[in-house]
């Protein structure tokens, strides 16, 4: 889960990804470009021929106040006109987490406001990352619950395992799903995670 193609900022293409994880013996896969959803396809073909399964995936650049919130959205319709229209506009925009353009991006609610109607769940994306102190990222947390989150990337590949018992900690007190990922772009890291 949590993986990038050459559809966004990954480097390979989304059928090489595909194939990289089938080899490293992943037992189901989710392209995650950020703001495209156009790479899902080929990446499910791949996948399929090898028995793999496949979740629709996307990460969604959403702002929260003044920070930049990556949010996942998983199990969607790719055919959701809404979701289409939010990814077309941040798509337009480019990520840049040093000039927030006011009203530009979807707001987090609004982004769980339409990753739900497509179907699908919306996921924080490595919140230690977003936000390394405990305390504000427990807040953020609590208000986004509020607006609908579903769950926490609580099993983040690059954080310590420190790091994830405090958010697999946070997620179970709130009742929330707990979701693992590589963030996979490139290189000879590990594509998949347990």
């Amino acid at each position: 889960m949590h993986c990038h193609s050459n559809a966004s900022d990954g480097e390979l293409s989304p059928e090489n990804l595909a194939e990289r994880l089938c080899r490293a013996g992943v037992k189901y896969a989710a392209l995650t470009d950020h703001d495209s959803i156009v790479g899902l396809e080929p990446f499910k073909q791949v996948l399929s021929t090898h028995g793999v399964g496949f979740v629709t995936g996307i990460e969604l650049t959403t702002t929260y106040g003044n920070t930049i919130v990556h949010l996942l959205g998983y199990g969607f319709h790719p055919d959701d006109k809404e979701l289409a229209a939010g990814i077309a506009g941040a798509a337009m925009l480019g990520d840049s987490d040093a000039n927030i353009i006011p009203g530009k991006f979807l707001t987090t609610k609004d982004a769980i406001r339409v990753i739900h109607a497509a179907g699908g769940m919306a996921i924080l994306a490595h919140p230690l990352k977003t936000e390394p102190d405990l305390g504000r990222i427990t807040k953020m947390v609590c208000n986004l619950q509020e607006c609908g989150l579903d769950g926490i990337e609580s099993i983040y590949a690059s954080d310590s395992a420190e790091d994830r018992k405090q958010m697999m900690d946070l997620a179970r007190e709130k009742g929330l799903v707990i979701s693992a990922g590589t963030d996979y772009h490139a290189g000879e890291t590990e594509a998949g995670i347990e």
